[in-house]
């Protein structure tokens, strides 16, 4: 029987399509709630308050890296059998070097405060640093077109359900990450491994 291979390509957007919060630590509760933000870019928050970007509506990407991670039109390509894991593979166009994307300086917590991202229905991909991830209740409920959502450290910790309403998530994860896994099997989530 021929292998089925299915790919799941996030286009990142470019640099200047992204409101930046570079030099931020902590993104404040209710920051920008109901604004009409598109695309984030963080590099050093450790913590986003409750309903920081609750129902903002037009959000569609959000992550943790440098500046210029996104200079070269970067692209994250899944590959994925019918088991749903298999690798992950980082592209930058036109580059060799290594993608900044999920590097932050030091490996204090990530706090993602209950319904950061609450009602955010356009929010396609979150990508983490690989610092520890501490998800509360909440955070992506009702993330409608939430589709994608790496954490490439090997510790998260999931309080209560942060995934109400999300029903088609393919968690990217740490392979030795076996406590996301087993929630992420729980609930019916697709897997893929980061090696």
């Amino acid at each position: 029987m021929e292998e089925k291979l299915e790919y799941l390509i996030c286009n990142l957007p470019q640099e200047e399509d992204c409101n930046r919060f570079l030099e931020y630590m902590t993104i404040e509760e209710k920051a920008v709630k109901d604004s009409t933000i598109k695309n984030v870019l963080l590099e050093n928050a450790k913590i986003i308050k409750e309903s920081a970007f609750e129902n903002c509506k037009e959000l569609k990407f959000v992550a943790w890296g440098k500046e210029d991670a996104l200079k070269k039109e970067p692209q994250i390509v899944f590959m994925m059998n019918e088991n749903f894991i298999t690798g992950f593979t980082a592209i930058t166009v036109e580059s060799k070097k290594e993608n900044t994307l999920g590097k932050i300086s030091d490996i204090s917590p990530i706090i993602i405060q209950k319904a950061a991202f609450k009602g955010c229905e356009k929010l396609e991909t979150v990508i983490f640093p690989k610092n520890k991830c501490i998800i509360e209740k909440d955070v992506f409920a009702q993330c409608k077109s939430l589709r994608t959502i790496v954490f490439p450290g090997v510790e998260t910790e999931i309080i209560d359900d942060p995934f109400i309403g999300c029903k088609d998530l393919t968690i990217v994860c740490n392979k030795y990450d076996y406590k996301l896994q087993a929630y992420a099997r729980a609930h019916a989530f697709r897997i893929i491994e980061l090696n």
